[in-house]
């Protein structure tokens, strides 16, 4: 519930049905400071229960790290640990889990997973904004191997435009050695570069 705000809209006289004694009064105005609103209240552990019915092995460990993030949305238990409880195989834990890195379900701070307070959150408004803060701070499952990546790929797009570079380089001094008949007969690649 969120803070109750008054203010005064002015003045009005009411009468004492008791004594008949007409008094000024001032009147106010009560409205509640409400940010989090249009919300549905979900209570994990029998929506979780529920669900589980119907689920599979990586819904079920979702729904288990819903179910056990503390009050930071801190996830503080190790892929084998997840498993042992569970009872779900390690490397479906793994799975599971850089799924949820890369839908940014998940981020990793450190070696504690923390779950993305804009999709579940228990707490006020402060501290999700504390929360979210830290979240943005964190690293994402992607963003490291999707950097490697790119590293990768630019790396074998300056090799490839090397050799083509060269290429030509070679072809245009070829070119320019028949046309001109220079007296050394030769031409460098930097003469060519300088050209």
């Amino acid at each position: 519930m969120g803070k109750v705000k008054t203010r005064v809209i002015g003045t009005q006289q009411y009468v004492n049905v008791n004594t008949g004694e007409l008094r000024e009064m001032q009147v106010i105005e009560s409205t509640e400071d409400n940010k989090d609103f249009n919300f549905h209240k979900l209570f994990m552990r029998d929506f979780i229960r529920a669900i589980d019915i119907v689920s599979n092995k990586k819904t079920k460990i979702c729904y288990w790290i819903i179910d056990n993030i503390n009050k930071d949305n801190q996830l503080l238990y190790s892929y084998r640990q997840i498993s042992e409880i569970t009872g779900i195989s390690y490397s479906v834990v793994a799975e599971t889990v850089k799924a949820l890195l890369d839908a940014d379900f998940l981020r990793k701070h450190g070696k504690v997973l923390i779950v993305n307070p804009d999709i579940i959150f228990k707490g006020s408004a402060i501290r999700r904004a504390n929360i979210l803060h830290t979240y943005s701070q964190a690293e994402r499952g992607d963003e490291q191997a999707d950097l490697q990546v790119r590293i990768s790929n630019l790396q074998n797009t300056i090799a490839g435009l090397n050799k083509q570079l060269e290429g030509l380089l070679v072809k245009a001094s070829s070119d320019h050695m028949s046309n001109n008949n220079q007296i050394n007969g030769q031409l460098s690649l930097d003469d060519i570069k300088t050209a």
